[in-house]
């Protein structure tokens, strides 16, 4: 993968490769114990697996920063760490479990996820950018790409990045 970064790379590729050095020298990575999860904004379940396992890792190592409050809510505790984007695993946001819950419906249901904002005015703006409509591989792939993915996602909608 071409990476368009001018100057310095964005924090969470220095992580990752970070990250992949650990691994590569032996670190261990977590084992994933639950069914192959389904695609999501254009990764597949095994991407899926292989970011969690590189999220685990960093945290392990101490490289992420911890947020204490959740992203959505912020009143219950940030215990789940969420990618918008599978192909920059460690471009992540801190979320509780119940709202992170959410996130993920919110394709399906995207009525239901506009009440969950309504309902949390202090919502985060990452949280407020998510789309309900989900990325194909290609344009997530084209985010991937971008220095900022989340600042990406916030920007209106484009058939082509």
């Amino acid at each position: 993968m071409t990476l368009a970064f001018r100057g310095d790379a964005p924090p969470d590729i220095l992580i990752e490769q970070a990250v992949d050095r650990a691994i590569s020298a032996g670190f261990r990575l977590p084992r994933w114990g639950w069914p192959i999860p389904g695609p999501y904004n254009g990764a597949n379940g095994r991407e899926r697996i292989v970011a969690w396992q590189k999220v685990r890792v960093a945290q392990s190592l101490g490289m992420l920063e911890e947020e204490h409050h959740c992203g959505l809510c912020r009143s219950r505790e940030a215990a789940h760490l969420h990618g918008e984007i599978y192909f920059r695993p460690l471009a992540v946001r801190a979320i509780c479990r119940s709202c992170h819950f959410h996130i993920h419906k919110r394709f399906q249901r995207p009525d239901l996820w506009a009440a969950k904002l309504a309902e949390f005015t202090g919502a985060e703006a990452w949280v407020r950018s998510l789309r309900t409509v989900e990325l194909s591989r290609s344009e997530a792939l084209a985010i991937s790409r971008q220095p900022d993915v989340f600042a990406v996602l916030a920007q209106p909608h484009q058939c082509s990045l």
